[in-house]
């Protein structure tokens, strides 16, 4: 987009006239050739950061993202804006697999986006070095570091790109990293600057509770969806079975809700996630298997009926709330038989570096449901943002 601005860019097909303070340095230090790290919070506009800047950029860029369903959404959104934008994952099939590869060879791709698994074909890595690449978006970038809430081993495999692609600008997205997650994902890719953009981590719209009960859950789960009525809620629990059994008491209750696990089929779980977005249900019963990348503004309630395994993860499932800047519950139960059962699972894991890890965040988890302290300035403090005034919105804060 030869003689184009950033303003004009982003007015023209993001109709955006004003970024926030972290938005713009972080596109700022992208256009200035920097690798860069940015942290955002969910729904905190992190797509934008890589979107704006590749349509300035000379050549492709190139995006590495986990999911394919929110790959070909994105996908789908950019050509609505008719900007040249493609992916080649496995929903492909073999003629549209190779005519994304001939759009590729043209010239004809400005945003490609990709799942790591391809990056690991040499036929793709010589067709991008002979198309040439700007820059290398990685989504979810937690995925590579081994301190990240949802290590992957063939995101640990993007380790390779810097001999590949030795000038290419490197920039790196997630909600949720620790700063020990932050310097391995500097180090496993090899980052030549070390640029780290932060939002502001604390969302004041989110009432945060934690209620410890070793029954009794179910009516003031009832109670919560009472007090939002007919509205947008999301329910997360461990397992499939408790999942089913959730949804089956809601349905006797006569309340619009879905279940939904990585058990069901792949149209199942499509639908679901259409009839929330379109309001044709109000709550969808989940594990943590549904949300990644989910774009629907007014949710007002989420519920974890079970303890995260981490505060990774829990961070990440309450910012699905209140994404609209309206306020948003966020209710966690906590029960001792969460923390045995987490314990049990660890020490099924063989590896002992990711064992002492999955410990140690474990223990993190568990104080932040036992501190009578602010319970978002405990979690700041977690992903190393300091903040010395209460929030006054979560029980700790505002209930006391």
């Amino acid at each position: 987009m030869s003689g184009e601005t950033l303003e004009s860019v982003s007015s023209r097909y993001f109709n955006i006239s004003e970024f926030r303070s972290s938005q713009k340095e972080a596109i700022k230090s992208i256009l200035e050739g920097s690798d860069t790290i940015v942290l955002l919070p969910t729904g905190g506009g992190k797509s934008l950061c890589y979107q704006l800047p590749a349509l300035l950029l000379p050549k492709m860029t190139l995006v590495v993202s986990p999911l394919i369903a929110l790959m070909n959404e994105q996908v789908a959104k950019l050509r609505e804006k008719n900007l040249a934008a493609g992916y080649i994952n496995s929903s492909l099939d073999f003629p549209r697999y190779q005519r994304a590869l001939q759009l590729v060879r043209e010239g004809r791709i400005k945003i490609l986006y990709v799942a790591p698994e391809t990056l690991q074909k040499s036929y793709i890595i010589d067709l991008l070095k002979d198309v040439g690449v700007s820059m290398i978006a990685i989504d979810e970038a937690h995925c590579i570091s081994q301190w990240g809430h949802d290590f992957r081993p063939e995101y640990r495999s993007l380790s390779n790109l810097r001999t590949f692609f030795p000038e290419v600008i490197f920039s790196c997205f997630t909600a949720t990293a620790t700063k020990e997650a932050i310097f391995d994902i500097q180090r496993v890719l090899g980052l030549k600057e070390r640029n780290v953009v932060r939002g502001n981590f604390i969302r004041q719209n989110l009432v945060l509770k934690v209620k410890h009960h070793e029954k009794d859950e179910l009516s003031e789960l009832m109670e919560m969806i009472s007090l939002h009525q007919g509205k947008s809620g999301i329910i997360y629990c461990q397992s499939k079975k408790k999942v089913e059994d959730i949804q089956k008491f809601l349905k006797m209750k006569s309340i619009r809700a879905k279940a939904y696990h990585a058990g069901f089929s792949s149209e199942y779980r499509k639908q679901c996630h259409e009839d929330f977005l379109n309001n044709k249900i109000d709550i969808v019963v989940a594990t943590i298997a549904f949300g990644m990348g989910i774009d629907k503004e007014d949710v007002r309630f989420v519920v974890h009926m079970d303890m995260p395994k981490t505060l990774e993860h829990y961070y990440q499932e309450i910012g699905r709330a209140g994404r609209d800047g309206q306020i948003a519950e966020c209710l966690l139960f906590f029960r001792k038989q969460d923390v045995k059962r987490q314990e049990y699972l660890i020490k099924q894991v063989d590896d002992l570096q990711l064992r002492e890890i999955a410990s140690e965040k474990l223990e993190s988890m568990l104080n932040f449901c036992n501190t009578k302290d602010c319970r978002w300035n405990f979690l700041a403090a977690y992903f190393s943002e300091f903040q010395e005034k209460p929030c006054d919105v979560c029980d700790n804060c505002a209930f006391t």
